[in-house]
């Protein structure tokens, strides 16, 4: 049996306006296994908005993943990471300085 996550975010400049067209690259290690590991890249769309799909894990080997960011680029804009802002209760904003990567486990059978 297989598992799978995502990630989705939203990303805007210091006006609060989205922007589209940003480059943007997540990195994943398996928790147990460091050697199985990947980059997952996509392109924000028009409404600024991009969802990253990490790879489908088999239940029965990976109990969960670290994603981290790799890069966010697009021409014109320098990223920030302290202009993130908190999420689902984490102390500090997630893939900020103080909160670099996340835990996603496997979902509970």
């Amino acid at each position: 049996q297989k598992w799978r996550t995502a990630i989705s975010m939203t990303l805007r400049d210091t006006l609060w306006n989205k922007i589209s067209g940003v480059s943007v690259s997540v990195s994943w290690m398996d928790i147990n296994d460091s050697s199985n590991n990947g980059v997952v890249t996509k392109t924000t769309r028009a409404n600024g908005k991009v969802g990253l799909n990490l790879p489908k894990f088999n239940t029965n080997q990976v109990d969960g993943v670290v994603v981290s960011i790799d890069s966010i680029s697009v021409d014109g804009y320098v990223y920030n990471e302290e202009l993130n802002v908190e999420y689902g209760g984490v102390e500090c904003p997630i893939f900020s300085n103080g909160c670099q990567s996340v835990i996603i486990n496997k979902p509970e059978a």
